[in-house]
């Protein structure tokens, strides 16, 4: 039998999922791996996701590994930067950068029976043999873009929320935000405050409610650092009221009717067009689907040079694109809000 310095171990991916095994491999005395990740740097979907107003919707304090608390957020819910930067110092002090491998994408692994090994292949053909390999990818990184006509003829600028081109200036643009999600509802308010004109094209609407970020002062992060007792009060107050919400969506709990209330008058007090309150209303119960939060995507909306299609997208064209009621919007930029390929397990070979 092997010992742990001696088993070959892989971790594909050095996001949050990666940092974690990694940190666990070495709290249980295994020193001999490797933790591969494509990017340039560890944070996995918050080190390649940049897009503007990105931030989580779960609170902060119960956003961190439960052995690694965060006393200086700066905000009940973090931003991508700040995620991005907690998870750095993480890998950095869980001892991980030693055993980070930049810049290699995995894409082969193959199950050698004869020595009950993988050997793992990178898109530059490099190969290493393992005795286990730890899938630690996700599934939020691989752009799905909408099957439809046209798409590479467009002229303008074009790419996907998790693919952002911070080269191209929105400033005066006609855009339009294809999807109506979790990304989209973050990236609307931001767009809108610089588009000439933004479209955004919703297929079905989303229960949303208010974010309520409220910022954390000085005072209040020194006290975190003083006492972590108060970080982790926070944490099991929070998880309490999360778990009890989720139980109550999947038992139907009359308590959802409630939470739907909320986001109904969220709607009539945001929104004063009745057109648009309807189209903006989801048909299915509250927690049917993921809900959302955001403060600034109703408000955006209602701007006069902002416009809501409920319609999904039907073909693009050089000069723009056809909405599935037929529409025809001129566009100089396409943003695709339109999720990821969640069960394509980040095109790697598996044998």
């Amino acid at each position: 039998m092997q010992s742990k310095e001696s088993l070959r171990i892989a971790v594909i991916g050095a996001g949050p999922a990666g940092i974690a095994a990694g940190h666990e491999l070495l709290a249980q005395g295994f020193t001999n791996f490797r933790i591969f990740e494509k990017a340039a740097a560890p944070g996995g979907t918050w080190h390649l996701h940049t897009y503007p107003g990105l931030a989580c919707d779960v609170w902060a304090h119960s956003y961190t590994f439960s052995y690694r608390p965060n006393p200086n957020w700066t905000s009940s819910f973090a931003d991508q930067p700040e995620i991005e930067s907690y998870l750095q110092t993480c890998a950095t002090e869980f001892g991980l950068d030693p055993h980070i491998q930049l810049n290699t994408r995995i894409v082969r692994a193959a199950f050698e029976e004869n020595e009950a090994v993988w050997s793992l292949t990178s898109d530059a053909g490099e190969s290493w043999t393992f005795d286990i390999v730890i899938n630690a990818m996700g599934n939020q990184h691989t752009a799905l873009y909408p099957d439809v006509p046209g798409k590479e003829t467009f002229a303008g600028d074009t790419w996907h929320a998790t693919e952002w081109n911070h080269d191209v200036d929105l400033k005066g643009k006609k855009v339009v935000i294809v999807g109506s999600a979790a990304s989209a509802v973050q990236i609307v308010p931001e767009v809108a405050k610089v588009a000439g004109h933004l479209t955004v094209l919703q297929r079905t609407p989303n229960w949303i409610m208010p974010r309520g970020s409220k910022p954390y002062s000085e005072s209040r992060r020194a006290w975190n650092r003083r006492l972590p007792l108060l970080i982790r009060a926070t944490q099991k107050i929070q998880g309490i009221m999360m778990g009890f919400v989720h139980k109550a969506a999947t038992n139907g709990d009359p308590m959802m009717k409630n939470f739907e209330d909320r986001a109904k008058k969220f709607i009539d007090t945001a929104i004063s067009d009745p057109e648009l309150r309807e189209a903006l209303t989801p048909s299915s119960s509250y927690a049917c689907k993921r809900g959302l939060v955001s403060d600034g995507f109703y408000p955006a909306l209602m701007e006069d040079h902002v416009e809501l299609i409920p319609a999904g997208l039907a073909s693009v064209t050089p000069e723009g694109i056809t909405t599935a009621n037929g529409r025809t919007i001129d566009a100089d930029v396409i943003i695709y809000c339109t999720g990821y390929r969640i069960l394509d397990f980040d095109r790697i070979e598996v044998l």
